[in-house]
């Protein structure tokens, strides 16, 4: 909804001089909640919430790890990044895409150019955006995309960066995500005209 759970003592407050800080509070035994933070400190949070919840293990637990742990995609990414003239070349790709991939997917972007190369979904969405064909099918596969809204602005950041929200490719995006999600004919039609009303709620909601 677009909501942060800002924390305030007093319901008057202004937004915009409230913290963004979390705070973990054990209100009863056993039970531990969360208020607060974003989404940039979730590691923290997590980490400060079940540091209190193990306290009430009463037994020695291991100190948490999350702050030395990579994030899917880390692991090689530099070695790649030194790479991008070369993989571009290998997959036939602009070296704009593969810099595209990358910075997106870390090193998870070899998964998504081979898958791009096995299916033949090399090609761009968009002539002015550099996200090709496999980041739709990948985006339902790999990262649980159940619908074009999950896809286009959640997986993706499409409906974002397209001047018409993703509108002028939504029959090709629909027609991949129908493949892998098993839609019948209808279930794609719906599934696009619900895309379209979701589009046309965000434009009257914005200011004019």
């Amino acid at each position: 909804a677009g909501l942060r759970p800002l924390i305030s003592s007093s319901p008057d407050s202004p937004t915009t001089k409230l913290s963004r800080e979390h705070i973990v509070d054990r209100p009863a035994p056993g039970f531990v909640s969360i208020a607060g933070g974003k989404y940039t400190t979730y590691r923290v949070m997590a980490e400060d919430a079940v540091d209190i919840a193990c306290a009430e293990l009463r037994r020695i637990t291991p100190d948490s790890e999350t702050a030395t742990l990579p994030l899917i995609g880390a692991d090689g990414y530099q070695a790649l990044k030194n790479r991008i003239p070369s993989i571009a070349k290998e997959y036939g790709i602009s070296e704009a895409i593969a810099h595209h991939l990358i910075d997106r997917y870390g090193s998870l972007m070899i998964e998504i150019l081979d898958l791009a190369k096995q299916e033949k979904l090399m090609d761009l969405l968009h002539p002015e955006l550099p996200y090709i064909k496999a980041e739709i099918k990948y985006a339902v596969e790999a990262e649980g995309a159940m619908n074009l809204v999950d896809i286009i602005d959640r997986r993706t950041r499409i409906g974002f960066e397209s001047d018409d929200h993703g509108l002028s490719i939504i029959d090709s995006v629909a027609t991949i995500a129908a493949k892998s999600l098993g839609w019948s004919a209808a279930r794609k039609k719906k599934e696009i005209e619900a895309f379209k009303e979701h589009v046309e709620a965000e434009r009257v909601a914005l200011p004019r």
